[in-house]
Parts: C-alpha cells; structure tokens; sequence
C-alpha cells in the first residue's frame, strides 16, 4: 500500500522539536511498501553497481531524474508534505536524492559536519530529510548535535575545519 498521506499526523511536539533542535524522527509516516519499493534499485546501484543511467562521476545521486522508483517516491509519497508540516511551509521544492551507504558492520565514520554547506543555497529552510531502508541501531544510525542549527558555523566534511568538531 503506497501511501500518498501520512500514516499519522504529524504533530505538534514533532514540530517544536524540529525547531528547537533542527532535527526530529517522524517514525510511522511511511508504509513500509514505500521502502520496498526502493530497495531493489537501491541494491542495483550500491551493491550491483549496475549503470541506471546515473552520472557516472555521481552514481549515488539525482536518482530521481532516471530511476522510477525513486521518482515516484519522490513525488508521490507523502514525505514532502511532512517535511511542509514540519518547517510550517506551504511549499516543497525538490532539490536531489542522495544515497548513503555503508558495508554491513562496518566500523567506517563520518566526520562531524553541517550539511548546509552541500546546499548551493541560503536560508533555514532547507532539510535533509534521511530515510533509512534497512533496520538502524542506535550503534549505527544518524547522530545530530541538537540546537547546532542555531550557530552559523560552517564545518563541512571535506574541508579543514572539519576537524574542530571531532
């Protein structure tokens, strides 16, 4: 069942934290066929590696453009209209899908940074809404600094100043 509304409402508390910490879980917005859905072309372009007519230097990114699957979630699940509810904004502009992976147990790290500085905009209004399609751990899942969003420091992973916020 793809839902094209949200499972549950989202809710009042679910936006102050957003606001006051700049990011929140919103767990039982998505039926579970949406994730299905993407697994198998998600598998196709980590694990496989098969070319689905990504850029070649990029093939992580922008699957929507030329990946179905990834185009309909995109547009059609109700994951734009949560983000709109969360940040109080009557409009929702896509902007490009990413995929992050890792190997199973794998005892790789990320950096410490601020996504703002991937984004070639300006403003607060601009979230990284991250959508895991596997089971996380608190081991293994996303880490946010509550209330950073605040501070205009600018870390950003591939630059020296990452370093300040090891």
């Amino acid at each position: 069942m793809l839902n094209r509304e949200p499972l549950r409402q989202v809710s009042q508390d679910d936006i102050e934290n957003y606001h006051r910490d700049g990011a929140g879980c919103l767990r039982q917005v998505l039926h579970q066929d949406w994730i299905d859905s993407l697994l198998p072309a998600a598998k196709k372009i980590v694990v496989d590696k098969e070319e689905v007519g990504l850029l070649p230097n990029l093939p992580g990114r922008y699957m929507a453009r030329c990946v179905k699957e990834f185009r309909r979630f995109v547009f059609e699940s109700p994951v734009a209209e949560v983000a709109g509810q969360v940040m109080r904004s009557k409009e929702i502009r896509f902007f490009f899908d990413e995929i992050f992976a890792k190997a199973p147990k794998s005892n790789e790290k990320t950096i410490w940074h601020t996504d703002r500085m991937g984004w070639p905009v300006t403003g607060h209004m601009v979230p990284s809404i991250w959508i895991p399609l596997h089971s996380i751990t608190k081991q293994n899942s996303l880490e946010c600094i509550a209330g950073s969003q605040t501070q205009d420091v600018r870390y950003w992973l591939f630059s020296p100043n990452a370093r300040h916020m090891i």
